[in-house]
């Protein structure tokens, strides 16, 4: 083989090599899949959730957030039926020892008082920050009473608490369009396992705005300081 013909077929390698790496480049940085997938979106992986709660159970969905905090939406959306959750678990109840909190459409009930005999308490922190509260309050508690009447009472006929009690329920009512709307409110609820828990209501409705889907975060709390 001559010195030219070498030469040739050198060139010819070089550019053969350049043509693959181009190639591998292209596919790279130009895949039309990844790039539809990019621009579709897609949701990030779902953080774990902590001490082995579920994402599903029963009648309630569990998700983790960032902030160390757990969402849920309990099916609530029955008129007549109750669904009972156990903050402890992260589970739905049937125990009646078990279960802490309870919902049907907008009503909240406690397992403590006259809704049941766990000794589940609740204080309401108006307007407190729910990702600054870092420690269960001392005092300002209270199981479900008996029902309240006169001019601050209900037409419901239910136990009452924090939660549902007259003109300091949960939420508030437009008049206008009848939908209603989670009052920036942090709950501090004592468990039936004697555990704190901080808890917020969001949001009432799904997102074809079916009424009953009762979203909330909530969290695990330091109790209270008993030294002060």
């Amino acid at each position: 083989m001559s010195i030219g013909s070498r030469s040739y077929g050198a060139v010819l390698a070089v550019l053969l090599l350049a043509v693959g790496c181009a190639d591998k480049l292209e596919l790279k940085g130009d895949d039309p899949d990844a790039s539809s997938a990019a621009d579709a979106g897609e949701p990030e992986p779902e953080l774990p959730l902590p001490r082995g709660i579920p994402a599903r159970s029963g009648s309630f969905k569990n998700s983790a957030t960032s902030a160390d905090s757990i969402i849920t939406v309990a099916d609530a959306t029955s008129d007549t039926e109750w669904c009972q959750f156990d903050l402890d678990s992260g589970r739905e109840a049937s125990d009646e020892q078990q279960w802490d909190l309870a919902f049907s459409r907008f009503r909240i009930r406690l397992n403590g008082g006259l809704s049941g005999p766990a000794g589940v308490q609740v204080a309401a922190l108006v307007d407190q920050s729910f990702a600054e509260l870092t420690r269960a309050p001392d005092e300002g508690y209270s199981p479900e009473q008996p029902d309240s009447t006169g001019e601050e009472g209900d037409a419901d006929n239910e136990p009452d608490n924090p939660f549902n009690a007259g003109a300091e329920d949960w939420y508030d009512y437009d008049v206008m369009t009848h939908e209603l709307s989670a009052k920036p409110i942090t709950y501090v609820v004592l468990s039936s396992e004697a555990r704190y828990y901080k808890l917020r209501i969001e949001s009432y409705y799904d997102k074809s705005g079916t009424p009953g889907a009762m979203k909330f975060e909530w969290a695990e709390l330091e109790g209270p300081d008993e030294s002060d």
